[in-house]
């Protein structure tokens, strides 16, 4: 879906972000829909500024590994399943990793050589 709203309006952002408003909301439910949605350009980024699906599926892989892995630790150390899931303590610290995300991006973007262009049928 993405590549053809890239194919067909030739706006990275645009693709991006009504792509990462679906994936969040295809989630059915409220709680961590903006989690989502930036989890959402994240993967959708990774995947247009790469080219290749399989790194998205990746760092998929990765985000809910440690999100099952956090909640097992917390299970271990006593809390109920409950107050594991209602713990908002994770949202925040996802702000935290905003910087180092933006920071890897950038990085990226430098390391690579591949251009951009809504021809390139990525």
């Amino acid at each position: 879906m993405q590549n053809y709203l890239y194919r067909n309006t030739g706006r990275l952002w645009v693709s991006v972000i009504v792509v990462s408003i679906i994936f969040s909301a295809v989630h059915f439910s409220a709680y961590g829909f903006l989690s989502r949605l930036a989890l959402g350009i994240i993967l959708g980024l990774l995947y247009q500024y790469s080219g290749k699906l399989w790194l998205s599926i990746l760092a998929h892989f990765i985000n809910n590994a440690t999100a099952v892995l956090v909640m097992y630790v917390a299970k271990m150390d006593g809390k109920s399943m409950q107050a594991v899931l209602s713990d908002k303590e994770g949202s925040y610290l996802g702000f935290l990793a905003l910087p180092v995300i933006i920071f890897l991006f950038i990085q990226y973007r430098k390391n690579t050589k591949t251009s951009l262009t809504a021809s390139d049928g990525v």
